[in-house]
């Protein structure tokens, strides 16, 4: 595996308090990789240290297979939780500051940036002042600004926060696409469908720890409970035996949902869903990502030697 980023055995500190407590990252290029945890946890310390904003007490950080210097904070593009905008620049002479800061021309920047305002079509808003746009608008010309040195890795912190619905679909549309141009996408967020649409391999930090790593298929199967979803077309009575136990009965509409876990070989039990014609669908239902975060929260929460989970 070609990994754009490794981060080993990273420690950080501030005063007396450890933020940071033996990272150990793996990010693949060209994949999208989210970066999870409750606040405070040390994302974006670790987010900064990256981007050489601070520096580790201990530990290395590869780029591209070398260890990272500034050369590299070139080519990677940040987007801030905490907006850093000027407020009183227009939209036009603000990117191409940005552009110069990250080594274009001033030819070269407002080509750029002409080229991406009209992707998004906000072309129009060139002449406006910052403060002039609401909240989301201001995020969409920050998003725009983290494209213009078209950066080979894009660190996106809480990317969606402040837009409406449709501009968080344009945003996603757009990382979906830069990834498919072989763009590396760190995507660090707490809203976890986002994460299930988006990612393709996931690191949990907790108390400065990775608590989980891999590809989120496998994290899921990791968290397996067994659990299958039945669905029947109308109302239906199923009464547990030998071979399952309902967890959990819902109604919608006419139909009714049986959560359940299989108490024998799989084999024998859909042999027993024979006698039930009405079956709409049966599939294994893997625990969302959402339910993983706050299970192996809470198990850290309660237990300062969690069981690591590396895939």
């Amino acid at each position: 595996m070609d990994y754009i980023l490794e981060i080993k055995d990273l420690y950080k500190s501030f005063e007396n308090k450890k933020v940071l407590s033996g990272i150990n990252i793996k990010i693949p290029k060209g994949k999208i990789f989210g970066l999870l945890g409750p606040n405070g946890a040390g994302k974006t310390t670790l987010i900064r240290i990256i981007n050489r904003i601070f520096f580790q007490d201990k530990g290395e950080i590869f780029f591209n297979n070398k260890p990272i210097d500034y050369k590299d904070v070139i080519k990677i593009g940040y987007l801030p939780e905490e907006r850093g905008l000027y407020s009183k620049m227009t939209v036009w002479d603000q990117g191409l500051y940005f552009a110069t800061l990250k080594g274009l021309t001033l030819k070269q920047a407002k080509q750029r940036l002409e080229e991406l305002l009209s992707e998004f079509d906000i072309l129009s808003w060139a002449n406006k002042k910052i403060q002039e746009l609401s909240k989301g608008m201001q995020q969409k010309i920050q998003f725009i600004y983290t494209l213009l040195h078209n950066p080979d890795l894009l660190i996106l912190d809480e990317p969606f926060s402040g837009l409406d619905p449709i501009n968080t679909e344009i945003i996603k549309t757009k990382i979906i696409a830069l990834n498919k141009k072989g763009k590396t996408i760190i995507f660090s967020t707490h809203n976890m469908p986002s994460v299930e649409d988006l990612c393709d391999k996931i690191a949990l930090i907790n108390k400065g720890k990775v608590i989980i790593e891999g590809y989120i298929d496998k994290v899921k199967q990791n968290f397996d409970r067994g659990e299958y979803k039945l669905t029947f077309y109308k109302d239906i009575q199923l009464a547990e035996n030998q071979y399952f136990k309902i967890l959990k009965k819902e109604q919608k509409a006419n139909k009714t949902i049986y959560y359940i876990q299989i108490l024998t070989n799989k084999k024998e039990f859909l042999h027993q869903l024979t006698n039930y014609p009405d079956i709409e669908e049966f599939k294994h239902n893997l625990p969302s990502l959402h339910e993983i975060f706050i299970k192996v929260v809470q198990d850290t929460q309660e237990n300062e030697n969690p069981v690591f989970l590396n895939n």
